[in-house]
């Protein structure tokens, strides 16, 4: 019976932490400067919520612009992400998201 519970619960740890890959969603991606002149990156704005992406470098120089509607194919890795951001003294928190693909509208 212990062993039972055992793999039941490993078996919802494992389950918790998968995430699902979105693919074709309709987003914004905003640019709002290079972390070194005190910009805080890119932030994508996906059903109403606001994202940070945690691997940023493979998104193109082409959306260092402004803001875009993009589609993305993604991953929310169901974290925080933490990240520095203009000459503000703490770390500043944000939900995850991984991109997969990301092309303009």
């Amino acid at each position: 019976m212990k062993r039972a519970f055992m793999l039941i619960t490993v078996l919802i740890f494992i389950l918790a932490g998968c995430t699902k890959e979105e693919m074709g969603k309709d987003a914004i991606i905003r640019w709002t400067g290079e972390y070194k002149v005190d910009g805080c990156g890119f932030f994508i704005d996906l059903n109403g919520k606001t994202y940070k992406p945690d691997n940023e470098n493979k998104i193109s120089e082409e959306f260092k612009k402004n803001s875009a509607a993009v589609v993305i194919d993604y991953r929310l890795p169901n974290k925080d992400i933490e990240y520095n951001c203009g000459d503000l003294p703490e770390k500043q928190k944000a939900n995850a998201i991984e991109i997969i693909s990301i092309k303009k509208k």
